[in-house]
């Protein structure tokens, strides 16, 4: 089997300790599914994309965090695609997900903690 390569979309700071993801399929809904890594370990394999946001609360380690995004099919209509929105509870981000049978999408979430006076 091939390795894949993975591709790093964005690096975020965050200051929670847990971020809110939420994912959805934006376009047609084709049956498309992927499974989410984190910090190299399969968090939840063979996530349906919807229509509807689907929302997956994630706790960080502090330090840097490491989300990959796995095609585990290409679904009706290829390339396996999603969007998908990192909320921290202070701020939102989006970011459109493209991944194959041969690229993975990696975002780094780096949680910051800081400390009230």
């Amino acid at each position: 089997m091939q390795q894949r390569q993975t591709k790093l979309i964005d690096s975020i700071k965050v200051t929670s300790q847990e971020v809110m993801l939420a994912l959805w399929d934006d376009a047609v809904e084709d049956g498309d599914s992927i499974s989410l890594q984190i910090n190299d370990e399969i968090f939840m394999p063979g996530i349906a994309v919807k229509k509807k946001p689907q929302f997956i609360p994630v706790k960080l380690y502090k330090g840097d965090n490491k989300i990959v995004f796995i095609a585990d099919n290409l679904g009706a209509i290829p390339p396996n695609t999603s969007i998908l929105e990192i909320n921290d509870g202070k701020k939102r981000k989006s970011y459109m997900i493209n991944t194959d049978m041969r690229q993975n999408n990696a975002i780094k979430i780096t949680y910051e903690l800081v400390l009230d006076n």
